[in-house]
């Protein structure tokens, strides 16, 4: 089924571009309203109007929908800011230990040594940022970096029953100098992300019943898809900036 925000801009696009095309030719040779439209000639004022509601219509789809369309999705999570809850939500699955849980989801395989898992308790995760070679600037690999992290973080506590984690993430490239991030978060921090910044009240809300993230969580993992947004979101976990 068509997206949404596929069907408002091209309802947009198409009134604007007709209400302009309309306006002009109206401007240029008002008998053309009367001989098509409304039987006689209309002031140009009038046509002036139905001219500006085009440029309007064209000027909305613009505001809207540049950017792939990013200020629409956050409008849309905003406008259901009192229904967070997703309408299907998984239940995670529970792995004896994180290395079985990094290989069976297969984001980290420890095969491919993108997981490591340094120390058993308190315990302490190492994830290897492998794709670099896809990311074209420091701000790219940052945003890849942080969204490692919260991987680390919310898959610890959705799949295992450590109640603390330190994840340190491992990039080849260089950011500021640095190729490493780490924080180390407790359960109950992250709980009080899910219930104050995310609205919902389990680690259930956040994926969907083939594990993948929900649009709830996404708004963790990454920016203009609603509050916290990735940075922020990864600050609170961590109790301090990361970068």
């Amino acid at each position: 089924m068509e997206e949404p925000v596929n069907t408002v801009s091209w309802i947009l696009l198409a009134l604007g571009f007709m209400s302009a095309i309309a306006g002009i030719a109206g401007l240029f040779n008002p008998r053309w309203f009367r001989s098509r439209m409304t039987g006689h000639v209309p002031h140009r004022s009038s046509i002036a109007l139905i001219t500006l509601a085009g440029t309007l219509f064209l000027g909305l789809h613009g505001v809207l929908f540049h950017d792939e369309g990013r200020l629409w999705h956050e409008w849309s999570y905003h406008r259901d800011v009192e229904d967070r809850t997703p309408k299907i939500v998984g239940t995670p699955q529970k792995f004896s230990t994180p290395t079985v849980m990094a290989s069976v989801l297969g984001d980290f395989p420890p095969e491919s040594g993108a997981f490591r898992m340094i120390r058993a308790d308190p315990l302490h995760i190492q994830l290897v940022i492998t794709d670099t070679k896809f990311l074209v600037d420091a701000r790219q690999l940052q945003t890849r970096m942080l969204q490692a992290f919260q991987w680390g973080v919310w898959r610890t506590f959705m799949h295992t029953d450590h109640d603390e984690v330190t994840v340190t993430v491992i990039a080849s490239m260089a950011i500021d100098g640095h190729t490493t991030l780490s924080g180390r978060v407790r359960r109950d921090t992250a709980v009080h992300v899910l219930q104050r910044h995310l609205g919902v009240q389990e680690f259930a809300a956040l994926i969907m019943p083939d594990q993948k993230w929900t649009e709830v969580a996404k708004r963790c993992h990454y920016e203009g898809l609603g509050e916290p947004g990735l940075h922020a979101c990864s600050r609170i976990l961590a109790g301090r900036r990361l970068f």
